[in-house]
């Protein structure tokens, strides 16, 4: 997920997050890390690079969402297919 919070209008209460100029990146990852994003602000590449470096998941969520999204895609289950 990707959210963006206007620090100028709302007040970050969170001593994780430390926010000294804008704009200021942060992944919080599935299992709670908070990581800063200290690449360059100009490439896409290293900003997704940063991710995939860094991106983390509950064990067993890939699995229970994968099947969700095929439930919604085909109506079937897992075993139906």
């Amino acid at each position: 997920m990707i959210c963006l919070q206007d620090a100028t209008a709302n007040d970050i209460k969170d001593d994780r997050f430390d926010v000294r100029a804008f704009p200021t990146i942060y992944l919080h990852s599935a299992s709670g890390k908070v990581i800063p994003y200290e690449g360059d602000l100009d490439s896409t590449e290293d900003l997704i690079n940063f991710i995939d470096e860094n991106k983390d998941s509950l064990p067993g969520k890939g699995e229970i969402i994968q099947e969700k999204i095929l439930e919604g895609i085909t109506g079937l289950g897992k075993d139906e297919l």
